[in-house]
């Protein structure tokens, strides 16, 4: 089944998860579909620098807009209503045709959070849940996309823009090339990244 997905959300708990995530997918979406990032709170600094500076830079390499809510990292839980208000407030102004956001096997506090506050609001509309293998003891690898190089290659250099968490080893070119061969390998291609179903809506 091929869908086509003309306006396209991220969403990130911290800066850097969907660069990590779903970079492939968005760099094969640029294209032909507009795209709107959210980022939630930054990443844990490593060395001098901002996350939040990075994240607006990695995202022009997809052409995506961004938006920073500022909030506090380890305790979203208690900010909840406000991410469900503003996410609600989104989809009744924005028709987005796919949202991507932390799979429902992430672990991470604050992942969980956006993970239930973006079903709740985005509940009519198709949601894949993208991977962060260090968080999750299982991941449901319902969707595959198919990439090619210069996909992987950009979501490498969107993660490169990122210098103060350049120590990870989740950051490194071979994760991202290896983890693409990996899901890549179980369908038969070259590279692909791969996705839960969260929710799928094939629209009439």
């Amino acid at each position: 089944m091929k869908m086509k997905f003309n306006k396209v959300l991220a969403l990130a708990p911290h800066t850097d998860d969907i660069e990590i995530g779903c970079g492939g997918l968005l760099s094969k979406l640029k294209s032909t579909a507009h795209i709107d990032a959210i980022a939630f709170t930054e990443a844990q600094p490593l060395s001098t620098g901002s996350p939040v500076d990075e994240f607006k830079e990695s995202m022009k390499i997809v052409n995506a807009t961004t938006k920073f809510m500022n909030l506090k990292p380890r305790i979203m839980n208690e900010q909840r209503q406000i991410i469900l208000d503003m996410l609600w407030k989104l989809n009744n102004e924005v028709k987005y045709d796919l949202v991507l956001c932390p799979s429902s096997s992430d672990m991470h506090q604050d992942h969980q959070v956006i993970y239930n506050e973006c079903f709740r609001a985005f509940k009519t509309t198709t949601i894949f849940g993208y991977e962060l293998l260090w968080n999750t003891r299982s991941f449901k690898t319902d969707i595959f996309v198919a990439l090619k190089e210069e996909h992987l290659n950009e979501k490498f250099n969107m993660i490169d823009c990122y210098k103060t968490q350049g120590e990870r080893i989740f950051m490194s070119k071979d994760y991202v090339f290896d983890i693409a061969r990996t899901r890549g390998l179980q369908v038969g291609c070259k590279y692909a990244e791969a996705y839960e179903a969260i929710r799928i809506v094939d629209s009439l």
